[in-house]
């Protein structure tokens, strides 16, 4: 379960939610609920016990447990690192489960005239599940799979290492396996982003980076000689930075090798590093429903000050660099991976939801047909399919969709509505609507 709410930055604050409240609804068995970035969670005493987590327990490194005045853990887990000690005991599904809930995702991305994505944290499971579903005629995407490497979860690093080692017995012409995952910070709604300058009321500026700067550089040299393209999560300027900074050093040791390394999120891009995108051929990931108006820019101001917070997401100054920039859903943090209110709001920087009002940095708003190129050709581009897919070309695999509007013709408040009719994978209809397709 996502708690969503407009207090999310009291969890780091205050000890106004507690394990109590999920103990009085409950408290014979573990309760956890994730907040809405995933980020932190909070828990009930069960889940506390089961976890082994009490008042004589450390902080994870990179985590923090929220304690009361006495010592005691509140329920509140801050950052992956804290929460994987809940997390590692939840029980997982079973295989058909798995199976069938991929099918469905698959035929879902397809309605919506999705032909292809990037699993931004892949597992094993996930890896088998995705190979099956291909084996068995059913895979209608190219999925690119970034693996966890060193990121803090339920999955011991040992077999993160072991899966990164295995990954080409479960690639094929739709499923892409050298690629990975890293995180470099947080999240700013509980002051786990990095900054390079102090929150708002704060007199220094956190140290969070979740990393070690130099093993970062050392990691990403490595995996860039292994033919592996690494994605980092970085929110903060500072985070950026050091992500920026690695793929310098892997530059470095290695030469350009070919693959383009990705900072997701680029919420907050300082100045002097815009241009270091193109200068690198570094990707710049951008997920537009967390940069107009919501609840997510609300608790950015809140612990940004308005200035900071309406000043992120420096896409047009990115793409007039002629940096690869491309599109990221972060589903499930945000509450659709339907791709068209994104388009819209890449064009407006406006809610295309209407549950708030007003514009988010209006000057970094793109054409209608820059914002397509993100989701089209640039996306191609960062899976290294641009041969193959991408554009309508001789030779290209036949990818199309059909829509109800043309999203060039309509006013840009018009976008969010678009419907997709049909959409063709490789020349067959994997998608139309009113006919039932994913049968294997």
């Amino acid at each position: 379960m996502v708690l969503s709410a407009n207090n999310y930055s009291k969890w780091a604050h205050s000890l106004s939610i507690n394990k109590s409240q999920l103990d009085a609804i409950d408290s014979s068995r573990p309760i956890i609920l994730y907040d809405f970035s995933y980020h932190n969670a909070w828990v009930n005493s069960k889940a506390l016990e089961i976890a082994g987590i009490d008042a004589h327990i450390s902080d994870p490194e990179g985590g923090h447990i929220l304690r009361d005045e006495s010592g005691e853990p509140t329920g509140v887990l801050i950052e992956l690192p804290a929460i994987k000690l809940v997390a590692k005991h939840i029980p997982k599904g079973g295989e058909q489960e798995h199976f069938e809930a991929v099918k469905w995702i698959v035929n879902q991305l397809n309605s919506h005239g999705i032909t292809g994505i990037k699993e931004p944290m892949t597992d094993r499971e996930i890896l088998q599940t995705y190979k099956r579903l291909d084996d068995e005629n059913g895979l209608h995407l190219r999925i690119v799979t970034n693996l966890m490497f060193k990121v803090p979860s339920e999955i011991s690093m040992e077999e993160q290492l072991a899966l990164i080692e295995d990954r080409k017995k479960y690639a094929s012409s739709r499923i892409f396996t050298d690629f990975a995952k890293m995180f470099i910070d947080g999240v700013p709604a509980f002051k786990t982003a990095a900054f390079l300058q102090p929150y708002l009321g704060d007199q220094d500026a956190n140290d969070n980076i979740l990393v070690d700067a130099e093993d970062l550089k050392k990691d990403l040299a490595y995996l860039d000689s292994k033919g592996i393209t690494v994605k980092m999560h970085a929110v903060g300027d500072a985070a950026i930075r050091v992500g920026l900074n690695a793929i310098e050093a892997a530059r470095a040791a290695n030469g350009f090798s070919g693959l383009r390394h990705e900072i997701a999120h680029t919420s907050f891009i300082h100045p002097e590093d815009i241009h270091r995108f193109r200068a690198l051929d570094a990707v710049a990931e951008f997920s537009p429903m967390m940069w107009f108006p919501s609840d997510f820019h609300t608790q950015d101001i809140v612990v940004l000050g308005t200035e900071r917070a309406d000043g992120k997401y420096s896409i047009r100054s990115v793409v007039d660099t002629g940096a690869l920039a491309v599109y990221g859903t972060d589903w499930p943090v945000v509450p659709s991976f339907n791709p068209w209110p994104s388009l819209e709001a890449m064009v407006t920087r406006q809610n295309p939801y209407i549950d708030y009002t007003g514009t988010v940095n209006a000057s970094e708003a793109l054409d209608v047909v820059q914002a397509i190129e993100l989701f089209r050709i640039n996306g191609a581009r960062s899976m290294y399919l641009d041969n193959v897919t991408g554009s309508i070309q001789v030779g290209k695999s036949a990818d199309m969709i059909i829509l109800d509007r043309n999203p060039l013709s309509i006013p840009p408040t018009d976008i969010r509505n678009t419907k997709v009719l049909c959409t063709i994978l490789e020349g067959k209809t994997v998608y139309e609507v009113g006919v039932v397709y994913g049968e294997t």
